[in-house]
């Protein structure tokens, strides 16, 4: 990945963490905050249209294991960690 690409994916990263529901609900990609652990803060509007799951039913779950068990394999999970 181009440095560039690096650099503006960090930013997006970082601003996310000081959006509010709303403007994370306006970005006009997936996106889903986890904690440490994994467990899902925040989960945006296009990312529920995406996913045909609720807000309501996707914050507070455990990422890996109650929503997207596809994903604790070593390449993404293994990143995570």
């Amino acid at each position: 990945m181009p440095n560039r690409y690096k650099q503006q994916i960090d930013e997006v990263l970082e601003a996310a963490d000081h959006m509010t529901t709303e403007e994370l609900d306006r970005l006009p990609y997936g996106m889903i905050q986890l904690d440490a652990s994994g467990r899902i803060l925040n989960y945006n509007a296009l990312e529920s249209s995406l996913a045909s799951l609720s807000k309501g039913d996707a914050i507070g779950k455990q990422f890996f294991t109650e929503i997207a068990p596809c994903t604790r394999v070593q390449e993404f999970y293994g990143r995570f960690k």
